[in-house]
């Protein structure tokens, strides 16, 4: 792949071929599960190259240095569960993941017309291993509808930790479920659609490695914007 086709940020050019063949044939949806709610598994999403430099240019920056400098990976922003943050800072991730061409491609996956929230910005999120994770939750509460996640971990191993955990809520006998385990494999993409069975959590990382993923949000468009309706 030439630098111009990194640079040409189309899904042709950077989905990998066996999605994009999908995508084209109209059979994306059937990789869309819907049981107990939905959610999305696709691994290998990207060509290996694209995957590679999305990897090298995503950090975690400190805002006082900005980024690309020698403490890319310097965290700045930690929450309660010792995950660190930051907005994601390489342009050309952002340009495909909230691009048309991108969306287009959620909505024939979902059947839903997504759009990114007004004060959304991607973020890298890094789980040391000091991190305990994240217990069961269903983000019922959160301001986004579809939460997404694109792994950035190199030759991850079950050894790491690090799983995402889809559960099921029993109500009959008040208990949860394991129905899928998810490892952060690098170039893994996850999406969950939020709702009251939604459950996941995080396990905690199990060796000296830092869990790295983008995180994406994207809400349902349920009317026509005034710029829609005037292409309409």
């Amino acid at each position: 792949m030439t630098t111009n086709d990194q640079n040409n940020i189309t899904l042709k050019n950077w989905l990998n071929p066996y999605w994009f063949s999908i995508y084209q044939s109209g059979k994306i949806q059937e990789h869309c599960k819907y049981q107990p709610f939905k959610y999305i598994i696709l691994e290998d999403l990207l060509k290996p190259e694209i995957y590679e430099l999305i990897e090298k240019n995503s950090k975690i920056s400190n805002p006082e240095q900005g980024p690309g400098n020698d403490e890319a990976d310097k965290e700045y922003t930690t929450s309660d569960s010792g995950r660190s943050y930051s907005p994601l800072s390489y342009f050309p991730a952002i340009r495909f993941f909230l691009g048309v061409e991108f969306l287009d491609f959620l909505k024939k996956l979902t059947g839903d017309r997504l759009r990114r929230p007004a004060d959304d910005i991607p973020q890298i999120r890094i789980y040391p291993e000091t991190s305990p994770g994240l217990r069961i939750h269903n983000d019922i509460q959160s301001p986004f509808e579809y939460g997404a996640l694109f792994y950035l971990n190199t030759n991850w191993s079950k050894a790491y930790g690090g799983e995402l955990n889809l559960w099921k809520l029993d109500r009959q006998n008040r208990m949860f479920k394991k129905f899928m385990e998810i490892p952060p494999t690098g170039n893994t993409f996850v999406m969950i659609r939020c709702s009251e069975n939604s459950w996941h959590n995080v396990e905690p990382v199990k060796a000296d490695r830092k869990r790295k993923n983008i995180f994406l949000q994207y809400k349902v468009k349920t009317k026509q914007t005034t710029q829609e309706r005037a292409h309409a």
